[in-house]
């Protein structure tokens, strides 16, 4: 015999009598206990028995939610139309609620993203209306390096 099979039956020899000592306890069966459903349940959604009156009361009910989401979706659908048509009032250049800021002293920007660079003429950008000042009454108007010619009421350099 080779070495290797003389090994082999070695171990099988003295492996076999340690795994026969071995004791498995027995395997227990587990007991459980029958559920009763009951047709008291408050909740039609969960009640596993149903009958015919309470399958009609659930129709009537999910009938009536999906009226309801259904009136709720139309409201959410217009509320939507209607900001997606403001923002594009906002937003379109030309747009009726386009609204001018001044986004430093001299730039003037508007919603719709244009913007003009007040200093090029000479100007500042006016507080109020978000647009560059086209005349001046005082120097406050003018851009930087410019000054105020009171006989013309423009920003000369």
């Amino acid at each position: 015999m080779t070495p290797f099979r003389l090994l082999a039956l070695l171990a099988l020899i003295l492996v076999t009598p340690a795994t026969a000592q071995m004791r498995v306890p027995p395997i227990q069966p587990i007991v459980l206990q029958p559920v009763v459903a009951t047709p008291q349940s408050a909740d039609l959604s969960v009640e596993p028995w149903m009958t015919p009156e309470t399958a009609k009361k659930a129709i009537e009910q999910l009938r009536a939610e999906r009226s309801e989401l259904k009136t709720s979706l139309a409201d959410t659908n217009t509320r939507l139309a209607e900001a997606v048509a403001r923002i594009d009032e906002i937003t379109k250049p030309g747009g009726s609620l386009v609204r001018a800021y001044c986004a430093s002293r001299t730039v003037s920007r508007n919603t719709a993203g244009a913007e003009e660079d007040c200093a090029a003429s000479g100007y500042a950008c006016d507080q109020v209306s978000g647009l560059c000042h086209r005349t001046a009454r005082n120097s406050d108007m003018c851009a930087a390096g410019y000054n105020w010619d009171a006989t013309t009421d423009r920003c000369i350099r």
